[in-house]
C-alpha cells in the first residue's frame, strides 16, 4: 500500500471526528429505545476487544516508565574482602548506599567499613581506626551528561511513549466509534426496511381476507383472488430478502454491542427504537473553524509531534556524546576510634574525571539519523494536514448535497403516500384495479425505503 494511500486513510479516520459533530441534525426519537446508539458506544469503550487491547498497551508503557524510572533507585552496596593466605593479613567489610539524581547526572553516596590486620602500602587507603569509617560524597557532570544522560532519556522517551500510546489509544477509540455508529445505522436502517416489507404483507393479508369475503358472497370474480395472492406471494419474498439483511446487521452490531460480562449481543427488530428523521434542525458550521478543531484533535497528528519530541531527545543525545566527559566527586570521611594516628580527624576529597571522544563517531551518527527522521516526519505531518484540509472539504460538499437528497426523498415519500390514498379510494369505489393500487402501495414502500437508505448514506 502507498505511502499516500495509508496517509489518506488515516485522514478519513480524522474527518469523522467533523462528522460526528453533524450527527445531532438527524437524530432518534424513540418511543420504545431498548437498544439506543448511547448503548452501543457505552459498550464499545467498556467491552470491545480492541479498546482494552489498546488500553492494555497504554498500561504496559506505564509501567515501562515505572521501570525507566529505576535507573534513579536508591541502592545498598556491600563488600568483604578477606586474605585467606599470604604475608599481608588484612580484612575489610564496606557497605554503602547510593542515590543517582535527575540533575547534571549526579549522585550522592553514604557508606561505613571497617579493617583490620596488615596491608600493603600501596592499598594504604583500606586502613581504618578500630570503629570504622563513615563517609558521604557527592558526584556530578560538568560538561557532558549534564544537561541530558542516557538514563534521563530513557526516562523522558518513555514517558513520552505513554501519551504515544495514550494516543493510539484515542485513534481506536475513533476508530470503533465510528464503524459502531455506522454498524448502528445500518442495522435500524434495514430493521426499518424489513418493518415496510412486514406493512405491505399485513396489508396484502388484510386484503385477502376482504376479498375472501367478496368471493364468497360471489361480489367478485376468484381471478382477482388470485391477482392479490400473487402480489401477497411476491411481498413475503421481498420480506423474507429483508429479514435476511436484517439479521445480517444485527450479527454485525452484535460485535459492539456486548452484555457486562463482554459477550456479544445479538439485537432483536422489537429493540428498534421509532425514529424521525429531521433534518431542518441541520446546521453546517464554518469549515474553517471545524478544520482547526479537526487538527487540534488528530491523534494521528499529535503522535507525529510527540514521535518528533523523541527523535529531539535522540539529537540531544547524539550531541551530548560529541562533549567531553568531565566529572566532579566530592567527598568527606572520618575514622572513629584508636589506631594509627594518621587516620585521625576529617578527610574532605575533590577529583576532576576527563575524558574525550577523538573520532565522535557515535555521537554524530546518532544524531544526523535522529535529524533526518525528524525531518522526516515534518513532512510527513504536512502531506497528512493538506489531506485533511481537502477531506474535509470533501465532506461538506457531500453533506451538503446529501442534506438535500433526503429533503428530496422525503417529498417524493409525501406525494407516493398522497398518490396511494387516492389510489385506495378510487380502489374501493371501483374507479381503480389491482394492478395500479399494488403499483402505488409498492411506489410508496420504495420511497419509504430510499428515505432511510438515504438517511443512512448521512450517517455514514
Amino acid at each position: 500500500m502507498s505511502k499516500n494511500k495509508v496517509a489518506m486513510q488515516t485522514m478519513s479516520k480524522h474527518v469523522y471526528i467533523l462528522v460526528f459533530c453533524f450527527l445531532q441534525g438527524l437524530y432518534l426519537r424513540a418511543a420504545h429505545a431498548d437498544v439506543e446508539l448511547h448503548d452501543v458506544l457505552t459498550s464499545v469503550y467498556e467491552h470491545f476487544p480492541m479498546v482494552l487491547a489498546a488500553q492494555k498497551k497504554v498500561e504496559s508503557q506505564e509501567q515501562k516508565v515505572i521501570a525507566s524510572q529505576g535507573a534513579f533507585d536508591l541502592t545498598l552496596h556491600s563488600e568483604a574482602d578477606i586474605r585467606a593466605q599470604g604475608y599481608y593479613d588484612g580484612r575489610s567489610i564496606d557497605v554503602y548506599a547510593q542515590k543517582p539524581l535527575m540533575f547534571n547526572a549526579g549522585k550522592v553516596y553514604g557508606g561505613y567499613r571497617i579493617s583490620d590486620g596488615l596491608y600493603p602500602s600501596y592499598e594504604g587507603k583500606r586502613h581504618t581506626l578500630d570503629q570504622g569509617e563513615i563517609n558521604a560524597g557527592l558526584q556530578f557532570s560538568v560538561w557532558r551528561n549534564r544537561s541530558i544522560d542516557e538514563p534521563r532519556g530513557m526516562l523522558w522517551n518513555s514517558q513520552i511513549q505513554q501519551s504515544i500510546e495514550e494516543m493510539k489509544l484515542r485513534q481506536v477509540e475513533l476508530d470503533v466509534h465510528k464503524k459502531a455508529v455506522q454498524q448502528y445505522w445500518h442495522w435500524v436502517v434495514q430493521g426499518s426496511i424489513y418493518r415496510v416489507y412486514e406493512n405491505l404483507v399485513q396489508i396484502a393479508l388484510a386484503r385477502d381476507k376482504a376479498l375472501q369475503e367478496r368471493v364468497r358472497k360471489g361480489d367478485l370474480a376468484e381471478i382477482y383472488l388470485s391477482e392479490n395472492r400473487q402480489y401477497l406471494a411476491n411481498r413475503q419474498l421481498q420480506v423474507a430478502h429483508a429479514k435476511q439483511d436484517f439479521e445480517k446487521a444485527s450479527y454485525g452490531l452484535s460485535l459492539f454491542y456486548r452484555d457486562s460480562s463482554g459477550q456479544p449481543q445479538i439485537p432483536t427488530i422489537e429493540s428498534i427504537p421509532g425514529f424521525t428523521i429531521d433534518s431542518e434542525t441541520l446546521v453546517l458550521l464554518d469549515v474553517e473553524n471545524d478544520i482547526a478543531y479537526a487538527m487540534d484533535r488528530a491523534p494521528s497528528l499529535k503522535i507525529l509531534d510527540l514521535q518528533a519530541e523523541q527523535l529531539g531527545y535522540m539529537i540531544r543525545l547524539g550531541k551530548n556524546e560529541l562533549s567531553p566527559l568531565l566529572d566532579f566527586d566530592f567527598s568527606v570521611s572520618k575514622d572513629l576510634g584508636e589506631g594509627v594516628a594518621e587516620l585521625e580527624g576529617i578527610e574532605n576529597r575533590a577529583m576532576l574525571m576527563l575524558e574525550v571522544p577523538l573520532q565522535r563517531r557515535k555521537g554524530r551518527g546518532a544524531m544526523l539519523h535522529a535529524q533526518r527522521s525528524q525531518e522526516s516526519i515534518k513532512f510527513e505531518k504536512q502531506m497528512q494536514v493538506d489531506q485533511m484540509h481537502a477531506s474535509i472539504y470533501v465532506v461538506y460538499e457531500q453533506l451538503r448535497i446529501q442534506m438535500q437528497a433526503i429533503d428530496f426523498a422525503k417529498q417524493e415519500l409525501h406525494y407516493a403516500k398522497e398518490l396511494e390514498r387516492a389510489e385506495n379510494s378510487r380502489f374501493n369505489s371501483g374507479a381503480s384495479d389491482f394492478f395500479v393500487l399494488n403499483m402505488r402501495e409498492q411506489n410508496t414502500a420504495r420511497a419509504e425505503i430510499s428515505k432511510v437508505k438515504e438517511f443512512l448514506k448521512y450517517q455514514y
